[in-house]
């Protein structure tokens, strides 16, 4: 969660998915809550479509490394 919130979250436009997944300071956070808040969204922004196919790129690396 801290590695995508570093790298799609600029200019904090996630920052209400982010709260929905309750990612603190001192609280990493669900990445199903996060993924269910952008589902959920009737408007997502840019970043969340940059999000998903990030994360996406990433599952399908590491499916592919096993």
């Amino acid at each position: 969660m801290d590695f995508l919130h570093g790298k799609y979250n600029a200019n904090g436009a996630l920052n209400p998915h982010f709260d929905h997944a309750s990612r603190r300071e001192d609280k990493s956070g669900s990445l199903v809550a996060l993924l269910q808040s952008i589902a959920q969204d009737p408007a997502p922004c840019t970043e969340a479509g940059r999000l998903l196919e990030g994360l996406e790129g990433s599952l399908r690396s590491l499916e592919n490394s096993h």
